[in-house]
């Protein structure tokens, strides 16, 4: 066997060279140990000397202030891109007017007086170049150009009927489709006065940005592309009507040329057609100004001596808390009525009060809201609403509650001042807000003999102010009431467009809210104080009585002692036994006259309307 095996490895390696290959592995086994042992102690020689000398660790900034420093350089980014773009704007169109305006104006008469010459060469007198009105050369020539729309006629006489002939008329309609027996198309949506300009907007994008390539773009910098193209567009229209009206006057020589030399006398020039005043027909006559002389500093100076102009506290709208009404389409699958959350009452008043006060193109655009009325019981927050009101949409505040200005401004020319004052500070410094407070004390229909402010004053100035009130004016009337059934409800109904009620605080809402009240920064919340439990027990306690509870007990001394002594429940059980809650009778007549009210009557009558159709459509099924 050891003698086979030799022979093997003779045959294949010598032995020099097998003990070669055996030491070459074996110092590279070596030398592998040897740098990992060496590594090793350079390792802990390093650990050593850095032992206790490295600094400590720099805590990483919180995330919200991370993200403030990232939306502040943002909106610095931003600043000055639209510096850059402002910029663009005229130095482009600037460029272009020295490049490009000369060789326009040449090409565009040239063209004029080609189709000029064609004219004459087909019919032989020279045609009238259209006007400014009709579009000038660029009906003629633009492929891109849009006719202006012609205005439409309307009768002189009858313009005021109009309104009432349209209603009998559908009145009358109504009437034959319920003889007839065909079915009432019921509310039918009017069309909402942005459709054009979303299109527009849409229309734009498929334009210009649809096909855009950005996804290089990381800076976000304008196009100089799109900026060029407009600026173009722009220049082309400033030449057309330069060369529009020097050809005119070509022409016109042209004219006279021709007659000439047929023999006859020069061609007499047609007159311009008057313009029609049609502006001064349909407005209306604007007041006396009683106060010509005096600056803008002056009345508002008087105001804020008077104490009708006043300063707003910073109130925000995010503020007010409450939960929007998540259910009502389940409410309403079981016949019950879904009646609104304090969400919903912050939604509405957004809608209809702060983005038109604070946006001037959807104030003229959007359904004109002259005044709304806040009602609901102490303590729901209305105050709190009207100061969000003016700081959300930065209006200036002016007070005309009959507590207020009582004692001031007397007598019928005092009260005419008034209106005077406000009505003109109102426009000039709007957006605007006018708040009555206890509004419905205006229009009581009797005044206690104990009330001496005389509220009912601004009676028959409200509707004057309202009346005279148009869509460019940002103007608004609120008012807030505690106990609107006591007015006179036809009188407040024409004063007040729009009712809101503020319904009572739900579990969600009192449970946030009470949260909110109860943090102290720093300090946690221990288990003992159980809000779970807190908030059932302030069921049917509104807003104010909530905050009012947990001030008086979570005082300053109180706050000292958190750490060595946690809040309660049991604490605020003594507080909130002194309280007066808002009873359910008490709700329900909030309700009650909200169904009086002429927004309530519609309301009715929709729902009949709505159950009378499901009644039909079940009867129908059960037919077949």
């Amino acid at each position: 066997m050891s003698l086979s095996g030799s022979a093997k490895v003779s045959s294949q390696m010598s032995r020099d060279e097998a003990v070669r290959l055996i030491q070459r592995q074996e110092r590279a086994r070596q030398g592998r140990h040897r740098a990992r042992f060496m590594q090793e102690i350079h390792r802990q020689e390093m650990k050593e000397k850095t032992k206790g000398k490295l600094p400590p660790r720099r805590p990483s900034p919180p995330p919200e202030r991370r993200v403030a420093e990232v939306e502040a350089s943002r909106r610095e980014l931003q600043a000055r891109h639209q510096q850059q773009y402002e910029e663009a704007l005229v130095t482009v169109k600037e460029e272009l007017r020295r490049l490009e305006a000369v060789q326009m104006r040449e090409d565009m008469q040239d063209e004029i007086r080609a189709w000029m010459m064609a004219e004459w060469q087909k019919s032989g007198a020279f045609p009238d170049l259209p006007n400014e009105e009709e579009g000038g050369s660029a009906a003629l020539f633009d492929p891109d150009f849009v006719p202006p729309p012609k205005p439409e006629k309307e009768d002189k006489k009858g313009k005021g009927k109009k309104g009432k002939k349209d209603k009998k008329d559908k009145k009358d309609e109504k009437k034959k489709k319920k003889k007839k027996g065909e079915e009432d198309e019921g509310f039918i949506m009017q069309p909402s006065k942005f459709v054009p300009v979303i299109m527009e907007a849409c229309m734009e994008y498929d334009e210009k940005w649809k096909h855009k390539e950005e996804k290089n773009n990381f800076e976000q910098n304008f196009d100089a592309d799109i900026v060029r193209r407009d600026k173009r567009r722009e220049l082309e229209l400033e030449v057309r009507r330069d060369v529009d009206t020097a050809m005119r006057e070509e022409l016109d020589r042209l004219k006279d040329a021709l007659e000439r030399d047929k023999g006859k006398k020069g061609r007499k020039k047609k007159k311009g057609k008057k313009k029609r005043r049609g502006g001064k027909k349909g407005k209306k006559k604007k007041g006396k100004d009683l106060t010509p002389d005096r600056s803008l500093e002056s009345l508002v100076e008087e105001l804020v001596e008077n104490n009708v102009m006043k300063l707003i506290p910073e109130k925000r709208m995010s503020e007010f808390i409450g939960y929007p009404q998540l259910t009502g389409s389940l409410q309403r699958l079981k016949s019950q009525e879904a009646r609104p959350l304090l969400g919903d009452v912050r939604r509405v008043l957004t809608e209809y009060c702060i983005i038109p006060l604070g946006c001037a193109s959807v104030h003229e655009t959007a359904p004109l809201i002259k005044s709304v009325l806040i009602a609901g019981p102490p303590g729901c927050g209305r105050k709190h609403l009207v100061h969000a009101i003016c700081a959300e949409s930065g209006a200036v505040l002016f007070d005309l509650s009959a507590s207020n200005i009582a004692g001031r401004y007397p007598g019928k020319a005092g009260l005419t001042m008034l209106m005077h004052l406000v009505n003109k500070v109102g426009r000039l410094l709007q957006p605007s807000v006018i708040w009555i407070d206890n509004a419905e004390k205006t229009f009581v229909k009797k005044v206690p003999k104990t009330d001496k402010t005389e509220p009912k004053r601004l009676k028959k100035e409200l509707p004057k102010l309202l009346k005279a009130l148009t869509p460019a004016d940002r103007l608004l009337l609120v008012g807030t009431s505690e106990t609107p059934w006591e007015a006179d409800q036809k009188a407040l109904g024409q004063t007040y467009s729009r009712v809101i009620l503020m319904p009572p605080l739900d579990y969600a809402s009192r449970l946030q809210l009470l949260s909110r009240a109860v943090a102290v920064p720093g300090v946690p919340r221990h288990p003992a104080l159980d809000l779970s439990t807190l908030t059932k027990l302030t069921d049917g306690f509104t807003a104010g009585h909530c905050l009012d509870m947990v001030h008086e007990v979570v005082t300053e001394k109180r706050i000292v002692k958190l750490r060595k002594r946690p809040l309660k429940t049991t604490e605020f059980v003594p507080v909130l036994a002194n309280l007066q809650p808002v009873m359910r009778e008490q709700q329900e007549m909030y309700y009650t006259w909200l169904t009086k009210t002429p927004l309530g009557k519609k309301r009715a009558k929709m729902l009949e309307a709505e159950a009378e159709e499901a009644n039909k459509a079940s009867a129908g099924k059960k037919k077949k």
